[in-house]
C-alpha cells in the first residue's frame, strides 16, 4: 500500500485493517496469511500480530467495523417507514427494501473499502464456518426485521417469515456478489455489474413471496395444490 505524496498516512493499525478486507474479499481467509496483510499494509508481520492478537481476532474486527453502519442504515429507513405508514403496518415491500438496499448501495460505492467489505460479506454470510461471527453482530437489526415482518403478516408463524428472510438475504448477497451467472444465461442482456437494475428485479419478487406467505398464513401445502 503505497504512501500518496502530501496526504498523511493512515495509522497502522487501520492501514492493517484496509488490506485485510481486500485480501481476504480477493482470496477468501484460508489463502490469505498474516504475512500477506502486513506486506499490502506496508508494515511488519510482527505489528500485525501487535494490533490483533491472532487471524481470528482480525478476521472480527473486520466483519464488525462496518456492520453497524450498515445496520444504521437499515433502521432508518424501516423508522421512515414506519412513520409513513402509521398507523398501519408497514407493507412487506418497504420492509424488503428497508434491508436490502443500503447493503446493495454501499457494495456499488466508490468507496474501495466499501466494495471489499460487502464482497466479503457475500461471501461468508451463508457460510457454517462463519455462522456465530456473522450473527453477532446482524443478528439484533435482522431480529428488529423479523418483528416487523410479524406485524406485517400477523396470520403466518415466524418460523415461515425467518425462512422467508434468509431467502431474501441469499438473493441480497447473490446480486452483492456480481457473479456473471446473469450475463452468462440472459447473453449479456443482464450485467451482473447492473445492481440498480438487479434489485429493481428482486424487490417485488422477494416481497410477492412474502404477501403470499400472508395471504395462504404460511401454509406450506399451498402452493403443491392442483
Amino acid at each position: 500500500m503505497k504512501k500518496v505524496k502530501g496526504v498523511p498516512a493512515l495509522p497502522t493499525r487501520e492501514r492493517i485493517l484496509n488490506a485485510a478486507e481486500h485480501l481476504f474479499a480477493a482470496r477468501g481467509y484460508d489463502a490469505t496469511s498474516l504475512r500477506d496483510i502486513a506486506i499490502d499494509a506496508g508494515t511488519r508481520t510482527g505489528l500485525v500480530s501487535y494490533h490483533f492478537q491472532s487471524k481470528e481476532a482480525l478476521y472480527e474486527t473486520l466483519i464488525s467495523r462496518r456492520s453497524t453502519e450498515i445496520g444504521r442504515l437499515r433502521l432508518e429507513l424501516l423508522h421512515a417507514e414506519r412513520r409513513k405508514c402509521m398507523p398501519n403496518p408497514v407493507p412487506a415491500e418497504r420492509i424488503v427494501y428497508a434491508y436490502t438496499w443500503p447493503f446493495l448501495d454501499l457494495s456499488r460505492s466508490e468507496d474501495p473499502g466499501w466494495a471489499s467489505y460487502t464482497k466479503l460479506i457475500s461471501g461468508v454470510a451463508n457460510s457454517a464456518r462463519w455462522a456465530s461471527l456473522i450473527g453477532t453482530y446482524y443478528d439484533p437489526v435482522a431480529t428488529v426485521f423479523l418483528s416487523e415482518f410479524q406485524r406485517t403478516l400477523p396470520g403466518c408463524p415466524r418460523e415461515k417469515i425467518v425462512a422467508a428472510f434468509t431467502f431474501m438475504v441469499s438473493a441480497m448477497l447473490s446480486i452483492a456478489a456480481e457473479t456473471r451467472r446473469t450475463d452468462n444465461l440472459s447473453n449479456g442482456a443482464l450485467p451482473s455489474t447492473d445492481l440498480t437494475r438487479m434489485f429493481d428485479i428482486m424487490l417485488p419478487f422477494i416481497s410477492a413471496g412474502f404477501d403470499r406467505l400472508g395471504a395462504d398464513g404460511g401454509d406450506a401445502h399451498a402452493g403443491r395444490e392442483g
